[in-house]
């Protein structure tokens, strides 16, 4: 295969990745928005979960195959700069916007985070606060039913 091919590869392989990168920043958007709700829907959340998995999947995969190709055409590419200059830039433009897409995507995930353990800390207070009045109403309802019995301070055990 010809070092433009490799080169050709490589630049798809960039463009898939910004594509992918986009989808992903969609997807914790669409998190990040569900767990906003008051009424969280968990199976909404499951699907944004299993469809970012298999986009990362992807990403790691194209990540892969990129370190393949460019692995193969690095010294052609390094011997002969001049010859693909436009190439190169077009792969650090590229490469620059890959960047950046990581960069936010990294601050919505850390945003989402957040809101996640805010969510779950909440959770878990309303079912402790449940299961709370739950003892305190079973108590209330043996005591008022007799279903406990205490013995008599007083009473001389000794018939």
């Amino acid at each position: 295969m010809s070092t433009k091919n490799y080169i050709a590869i490589l630049i798809e392989s960039l463009k898939k990745k910004i594509i992918i990168l986009n989808e992903l920043i969609k997807k914790s958007e669409e998190q990040g928005y569900l767990l906003d709700q008051p009424d969280f829907d968990t199976d909404g959340f499951d699907a944004v979960m299993d469809e970012k998995s298999k986009l990362i999947v992807d990403l790691r995969f194209l990540d892969s195959g990129f370190e393949a190709v460019y692995d193969r055409a690095r010294e052609t590419l390094m011997n002969d700069r001049a010859a693909h200059v436009g190439e190169i830039r077009d792969m650090q433009t590229l490469i620059g916007e890959i960047t950046s897409l990581g960069a936010s995507l990294e601050a919505i995930e850390r945003r989402n985070d957040t809101k996640f353990k805010n969510r779950f800390r909440n959770e878990h207070q309303k079912v402790r606060q449940s299961r709370n009045s739950m003892q305190v109403a079973n108590g209330y309802y043996k005591s008022m039913t007799g279903g406990t019995v205490q013995d008599a301070q007083f009473m001389d055990h000794k018939f």
